[in-house]
């Protein structure tokens, strides 16, 4: 039987959705999804960051799975009806989702808290996000209501006035004029304001103020407090950017053709190394990163051809 997610859990889902749609943060596949374009980002996905935890996920929606080759033809053949429910879940427009589909939606938009664990406490973290979130809609709101302020009077303003406004008396054009380039400055400085907050704050409303600096796993970036030690470990000032998306390929015989140009790579004495962004490889060596070329990508298919003879 599909077991239901919490309400709580699936709002995570949807808030993390709509918070990298609107950050700019997601692939093109999900940013208005249909049943064609989710079926090839599960592709895509499922190639560039397959990960140990989300096989109940993948078993869940496209049934028994085999080897990484054999669930790429179970994904390929899959029918592209089957990703409607995915398309509606995105879209707000099914009430009760299976866990199935949320699942696989926190898969594909790459959700830290999957997956779901029945009995965790999602309601604190839902809790936590509604809170930043109202934060943010008051800010917006002092910064509307400022400029609103700070804007001139129109002229049908002027007319409904009256005689109100002949009375006050109105402002001279140069006095107007400052008045204006003042109540800018300070909607601007406000502004500013909102978005320091609401990049410090709500980026990732889930992380750790303890936790500002980060050291390198050999595959990952993991945040860590800043006076912990970890033998001769490097400890680095935390990067959450490159926490998040600088990440070693750990399965090379997953990458396809449409890997090049999309991943870099170094080499190596054993071979060569894949990395999903630009970079400079925390190891301490300068040596800088280059774009996957068809060169390397058929140059390197043969040798691990060769190997695995």
């Amino acid at each position: 039987m599909d077991t239901q997610p919490s309400a709580d859990y699936k709002f995570l889902v949807v808030r993390d959705y709509k918070r990298k749609r609107a950050a700019g943060s997601l692939a093109g596949n999900l940013v208005d999804p249909t049943p064609a374009t989710l079926k090839e980002e599960c592709l895509i996905v499922f190639r560039e960051r397959y990960e140990k935890k989300d096989e109940n996920a993948l078993r869940g929606f496209f049934g028994q799975m085999g080897d990484i080759k054999s669930t790429i033809i179970s994904i390929e053949q899959s029918k592209t009806t089957k990703f409607i429910p995915l398309e509606r879940f995105l879209k707000e427009e099914t009430k009760n989702p299976g866990n199935k589909i949320v699942e696989l939606v926190a898969w594909l938009i790459d959700f830290d808290h999957r997956p779901y664990k029945h009995g965790e406490r999602y309601d604190l973290l839902r809790d936590q996000a509604e809170k930043g979130d109202e934060e943010h809609k008051k800010l917006g709101n002092t910064a509307v209501a400022s400029i609103k302020n700070q804007m001139p009077i129109t002229k049908s303003e002027l007319a409904q006035e009256g005689s109100q406004i002949i009375e006050r008396g109105v402002p001279n054009k140069k006095k107007r004029n400052r008045i204006i380039i003042i109540g800018t400055v300070i909607s601007v400085l406000i502004g500013l304001v909102f978005v320091w907050i609401y990049t410090k704050k709500d980026s990732d409303p889930y992380s750790s103020s303890v936790e500002q600096c980060m050291y390198w796993t050999g595959y990952e970036f993991l945040p860590i407090a800043c006076n912990q030690k970890l033998g001769d470990t490097v400890i680095v000032a935390l990067d959450t950017f490159r926490l998040k998306y600088f990440k070693r390929i750990r399965r090379t015989d997953t990458m396809t053709k449409w890997s090049i140009d999309k991943l870099w790579y170094r080499k190596e004495r054993d071979g060569y190394e894949y990395y999903t962004i630009d970079g400079t490889p925390p190891n301490g060596k300068v040596r800088y990163l280059r774009p996957l070329s068809n060169y390397i990508f058929e140059k390197d298919s043969i040798s691990r051809g060769k190997a695995s003879q």
